[in-house]
């Protein structure tokens, strides 16, 4: 569950301070999306991923909704570095890991 006090944790273990509408989305509350580039979407999809549904390292590319497949490894690729962060800050996450290394701490 996402609440007020893991964003807090996600905020710490990335140093950053989440947009208002990043907070809103993962919260579940109302936003509005922005349509810029480097806006953050990407991250936030992928942190609200990671924290809400349960996906095997294998199936990461079928979450990207690009059609290329360079750009499916690379979103592989955030996923990845993305989880490995949130985990080495205590941050449980819903990604199981190949070979049995779930990692979830």
């Amino acid at each position: 569950m996402i609440n007020e006090e893991v964003l807090g944790q996600i905020e710490k273990a990335f140093d950053i301070k989440l947009y208002d509408w990043q907070r809103d989305y993962l919260l579940d509350k109302p936003f509005k999306t922005p349509t810029s580039r480097q806006s953050g979407r990407s991250f936030a999809k992928i942190i609200k991923l990671l924290l809400t549904t349960e996906i095997k390292e294998r199936e990461i590319r079928s979450f990207a909704k690009y059609e290329s497949i360079h750009r499916q490894i690379y979103f592989e690729k955030q996923v990845l570095e993305i989880d490995n962060k949130l985990k080495s800050a205590g941050i449980k996450t819903k990604l199981i890991r190949q070979g049995g290394m779930n990692n979830v701490i």
